[in-house]
């Protein structure tokens, strides 16, 4: 019995490692972009909405890579980056940089005050145009 190993002990002495890193990797390039961006910014978790402004303000959307890049500068993990990202209906996330056509977002109003104003038929008629690189979307107020 001295000698016996537990497939639990003998299973802790033997690590094994990972062949490559897990998620998704940042790229040089973009991080030297974002870095430069926020190169005179103290970085704080609780600003995390303000960063997203200004990257949506530099680039007109948020980039998948530009969210990894900005994972890796706040130390926050991405999944949470994503869900405030997407939880504001202002932000514009976009997978692919490359095939990106830059479009102009168009809000119309949601809201009772601005129903009451016809807010539903002048989204209707702006949708039933075909305009090109302009998205037409509903939206909460914008005051």
């Amino acid at each position: 019995m001295d000698n016996f190993n537990s497939q639990n002990q003998s299973a802790l002495k033997v690590k094994k490692k990972r062949w490559k890193p897990k998620g998704r990797q940042v790229e040089q390039d973009i991080l030297d972009e974002i870095e430069a961006l926020f190169e005179n910014i103290n970085i704080k978790r609780d600003e995390l909405i303000e960063y997203l402004h200004l990257l949506q303000d530099k680039y007109g959307v948020l980039f998948d890579k530009h969210l990894v890049a900005l994972s890796e500068i706040t130390r926050l993990p991405l999944s949470e980056i994503y869900e405030i990202a997407t939880f504001y209906a202002h932000f514009n996330i976009v997978k692919n940089k490359e095939s990106f056509d830059p479009i102009k977002v168009v809000r119309v109003c949601e809201s009772l005050t601005c129903e009451l104003f016809s807010a539903q038929k002048i989204l209707e008629d702006l949708k039933s145009q075909d305009y090109k690189n302009i998205k037409v979307v509903p939206g909460p107020c914008m005051g």
